[in-house]
């Protein structure tokens, strides 16, 4: 079974902030497929349990803060088979709005929530969608210079413009989920990683 887990924070003042966009897109991609998630107090989290193509699939939304994602998933992951099944998504600042890398076995990268992930579980082997966030302007990606600039920028609410793009990107990304379920994760990244 594969455990498709999106971060963020909870409550409505994150609700639309670029901090929460792997948790929006894993809730648009379990809408797509006409379901509803279930609170789980012994996960947690919200919970939904489906089935892609005959592959049995699990969609869990941590209600914590993301620092904290990890004592959440971790209830959920458990043994060797459930980690390398695990697929995390999660907005990252080194890349341009828009752009998805699947990776798999790499570090934080300064991302807490992944952080809190790797510490709960005692590994990096698990795969990643990270969804860029940085802003672009005339195609260049200008990552905001200073610790705090950085830290508005992705506590900050989407622009009209991004919210705009967001659907076709959360598109993107729920095509690769089920790549990464159908094909696996090395081959959904030949397929999306251009």
């Amino acid at each position: 079974m594969h455990i498709i887990v999106g971060l963020g924070n909870i409550g409505e003042k994150y609700e639309h902030t670029r901090h929460n966009v792997g948790r929006s897109i894993v809730v648009a991609w379990v809408k797509k497929y006409g379901g509803s998630f279930v609170a789980s107090a012994q996960y947690r989290g919200l919970l939904w349990k489906g089935d892609i193509a005959g592959d049995e699939v699990c969609a869990l939304l941590p209600e914590t803060f993301m620092n904290e994602s990890g004592g959440s998933v971790k209830k959920l992951v458990t043994g060797k088979n459930a980690v390398e099944h695990l697929v995390v998504l999660y907005d990252d600042i080194d890349l341009p709005f828009g752009t998805i890398r699947i990776s798999f076995n790499r570090g934080a990268g300064g991302h807490n929530g992944i952080k809190s992930i790797v510490t709960a579980i005692g590994t990096e082997a698990f795969i990643r969608i990270r969804i860029g966030i940085a802003p672009v302007f005339r195609g260049v990606m200008r990552k905001p210079k200073t610790p705090d600039a950085v830290l508005a920028w992705v506590l900050g609410d989407f622009t009209k413009k991004e919210e705009k793009a967001l659907e076709g990107i959360a598109t993107r990304v729920s095509e690769a989920i089920e790549h990464i379920v159908g094909r696996g994760y090395e081959s959904a990244m030949n397929a999306f990683n251009g």
